[in-house]
C-alpha cells in the first residue's frame, strides 16, 4: 500500500518576520495505519512531498525577483515555517532566520543532517547563507533524513550512524549513507 498526502499549505502559511507550525497530518494517518490497522510498515509506502505541498507549478519561463527568505523546517510533529522580515540584507535576514530556528528546542542539532550542519553555520556566522536554491536544498535534505530516521526503526533495515561530519561529500544531496 502507498500513502501519499501534504498538509503543507500551497502558499508560505508564515508572515514576514513570523513563525508558523504546520501539524504533519499526513504523517500521523499514516502512523495511524500502521497502528490501528495492522499494515505492517515493511508493506506501507509513504510520500508527502517533502517540505513543501502536493502542489506542483512548473515554471515554463525564468522568473526573476526577490526570494523570501524563510526555511521550512520538518519536526516530529509540525513543519516549522519562519520567515524573515521585509527588507534589509538577504544574508542578515536569512541568518537571523536560521537564528531563530537552531534556537528552537525541536532543532535536532547540528550533526542530524549535512543541512541542519550547514544552517547551525550559518546561524553561528561560520558560513554565509547562499541562495534560495540552497535554502531549499537544506529544507529538503533536513526532510528526508528526518523521515529516514522516524520511519527506519519500523523497516527490517539499518543505517550506521555517522560520527563525523568532517568528510562528508558537500556535492551530495544527503551526505554518504553508509548501509549494512
Amino acid at each position: 500500500m502507498v500513502f501519499q498526502g501534504s498538509n503543507f499549505p500551497a502558499t508560505n502559511p508564515a508572515v514576514a518576520g513570523k513563525t508558523q507550525l504546520v501539524p504533519r497530518h499526513e504523517w500521523t494517518v499514516v502512523n495511524a495505519a500502521v497502528r490501528d490497522c495492522y499494515i505492517p510498515a515493511e508493506r506501507l509506502g509513504f510520500s508527502d512531498f517533502g517540505a513543501d505541498c502536493g502542489q506542483i507549478n512548473l515554471l515554463t519561463k525564468k522568473v526573476q525577483g526577490i526570494p523570501i527568505q524563510h526555511v521550512r523546517y520538518t519536526t516530529k510533529t509540525n513543519t516549522v515555517a519562519i520567515r524573515g522580515k521585509v527588507g534589509g540584507k538577504q544574508s542578515e535576514v536569512m541568518k537571523a532566520v536560521l537564528k531563530e530556528l537552531v534556537a528552537r528546542p525541536d532543532f535536532a542539532g547540528k550533526m542530524f543532517s549535512y543541512a541542519d550542519r550547514r544552517m547551525w553555520d550559518v546561524a553561528n556566522g561560520h558560513a554565509t547563507p547562499g541562495s534560495a536554491i540552497m535554502w531549499r536544498e537544506w529544507n529538503m535534505a533536513h526532510h528526508i533524513i528526518r523521515m529516514f530516521t522516524t520511519w527506519l526503526p519500523c523497516l527490517p533495515f539499518r543505517l550506521r550512524k555517522r560520527r563525523s561530519m568532517r568528510n562528508l561529500n558537500k556535492s551530495t544531496f544527503l551526505g554518504p549513507a553508509k548501509w549494512i
